[in-house]
């Protein structure tokens, strides 16, 4: 049976509008990528597919808020929620980066131009602003947990061992190593 509020198959969630609107200031996502999210969490709730989700590269934590209320809506209050981040805006790209908006300039550019002391403007979330924002979801705070560091460090110490949806959100230079994803793939699928 599925959960009440579910997309068919094929079909989109009449909830999902609504949480693309609600979500639309704190993530850099497309709408239609937040509904195939809304989607995604449906799917996983209706086939009762075990594990945690995991994004990796928050900003200010719309998707995971996404998907947050999505299982708040289908009555699902204790999977656990966890959000990779460096929380001090973009890390420094390296020599091989390039802009995906603007190939013709250079991000490492922008990266020194944007730098702060403890931090870089580009892209910046605090720790305290996401975690905030995944609260006003009203998903219980016990189960939303936020990892600060680089992503390709802190996730093979700290992901979760259960993954039911990951996201690796490209930030438009780098590229993850391909030892992240991997590490991904490996867990969802031990997972499962």
């Amino acid at each position: 049976m599925r959960p009440p509020g579910a997309g068919g198959e094929g079909g989109t969630s009449v909830a999902a509008p609504t949480s693309v609107e609600r979500v639309r200031p704190y993530t850099m996502t497309s709408a239609r990528s937040v509904i195939g999210l809304c989607e995604a969490v449906e799917y996983i709730v209706k086939n009762e597919i075990v594990g945690d989700f995991v994004e990796c590269g928050v900003w200010r934590g719309g998707s995971i808020m996404a998907a947050a209320i999505t299982l708040l809506r289908l009555g699902i209050n204790d999977r656990e929620l966890y959000l990779f981040d460096t929380f001090a805006g973009m890390p420094a790209p390296s020599e091989v980066d390039r802009s995906l908006m603007a190939p013709d300039q250079q991000p490492a550019d922008r990266w020194q131009r944007d730098l702060r002391d403890d931090h870089n403007e580009w892209a910046y979330a605090p720790l305290e602003a996401v975690l905030a924002n995944v609260a006003s979801t009203g998903y219980p705070r016990e189960h939303v947990h936020l990892v600060k560091g680089p992503v390709e460090e802190t996730i093979p110490d700290r992901a979760p061992h259960s993954i039911a949806r990951s996201d690796l959100i490209p930030t438009g230079i780098a590229q993850p190593s391909m030892s992240l994803n991997t590490y991904i793939r490996v867990s969802r699928s031990e997972g499962w």
